[in-house]
């Protein structure tokens, strides 16, 4: 079970940075995430990438408080927006750049967006919190936590610039609704306030209204639950090695979702400890079985059958919960 307070669970870096930042603000926000974790799938879009959304908002807190982005095109600009927004009461999502971050393995390297926590600022020097752990491809990403100074900070939040497209709708997703996100050309952060105290700056882009709801006809849209989600992704994916490529980060952090989700509630007695654990571990091989068949695709040997036989390994163990108790 999740003890308040304890180490911040093991997600994906936006989650694991979120239920961080909710400490203190919302009760239990590792539980409460626990509970909201379901998969949805989003298609349809023309260039045919897949949008993912692994669980419903968390961030709501009294007086309508939630987290809402901010940006800004200039450093000074940003670290007073920044400052200002910890003298608030903090502490703040920060957008890092695991090409600038020194204890990023991927340091040096093409850059993603990742979250990050800035609790405090003193004497031009910031204290930054990471608390992200996960084995990656490019090596094992170690939580950190030190005091930068007003350039090191700067840095390591250096705009990512313009994003692929599937790593601009995961930040889109990434609060679990789908929320217009700022430029990534920007200086980007997060703040957690009533709603209308400041106005977001989105860089000019206007929001994306989600896909029509897939009606069961065959239709694009949205596709909501564990199995008809693997069951189309088993297709797609299996036949589609760049689609395999783009969206395999996708169902890593689906993963690390319905694991945590999996193990909060099957130790608080919500779900039955044994057929919880069987789903956990199938939903740990998931990731494992896509990369082998990324790796193999790549080498002109498309493996179809395994991305199958992953997925199906996930929904017959989740079968095995009643429906009640079936994680989403």
């Amino acid at each position: 079970m999740i003890v308040p307070g304890g180490p911040v669970p093991a997600l994906s870096c936006y989650s694991t940075t979120l239920v961080a930042a909710l400490r203190g603000r919302v009760p239990d926000p590792a539980l409460r995430l626990a509970l909201a974790v379901r998969l949805r799938l989003l298609d349809g879009r023309p260039d045919g990438v897949l949008a993912f959304s692994h669980h419903d908002r968390i961030d709501a807190g009294p007086g309508g408080r939630r987290l809402s982005h901010r940006s800004a095109a200039s450093w000074p600009a940003a670290a007073a927006g920044l400052a200002a927004a910890l003298e608030r009461g903090g502490p703040v999502i920060a957008v890092g750049n695991t090409a600038t971050m020194p204890w990023a393995p991927s340091s040096g390297g093409a850059g993603v967006p990742h979250w990050l926590l800035i609790d405090a600022h003193r004497d031009d020097h910031w204290h930054v919190r990471d608390s992200f752990e996960a084995l990656l491809p490019h090596g094992e990403h170690r939580p950190y936590a030190g005091r930068l100074d007003d350039a090191a900070l700067r840095a390591v939040l250096t705009p990512c610039g313009p994003l692929p497209v599937e790593v601009g709708l995961r930040d889109r997703y990434a609060l679990g609704a789908p929320v217009p996100a700022p430029a990534a050309t920007h200086y980007r952060w997060l703040v957690w306030e009533a709603p209308g105290l400041l106005p977001v700056r989105i860089g000019g882009r206007a929001p994306v209204p989600p896909p029509a709801r897939d009606d069961g006809g065959g239709r694009p849209g949205v596709l909501e639950g564990t199995a008809p989600v693997l069951s189309r992704l088993a297709r797609r994916l299996g036949e589609d090695p760049a689609a395999l490529a783009r969206h395999a980060d996708d169902l890593w952090a689906a993963a690390r979702h319905h694991q945590h989700r999996l193990g909060v509630l099957a130790g608080a007695g919500l779900l039955p400890a044994a057929p919880a654990a069987r789903a956990a571990d199938a939903w740990g091989e998931l990731p494992r079985a896509l990369r082998f068949a990324l790796a193999s695709a790549e080498r002109g040997r498309p493996r179809p059958a395994l991305v199958a036989r992953a997925c199906e390994a996930v929904i017959d163990a989740m079968s095995h919960l009643t429906p009640e108790e079936t994680p989403r």
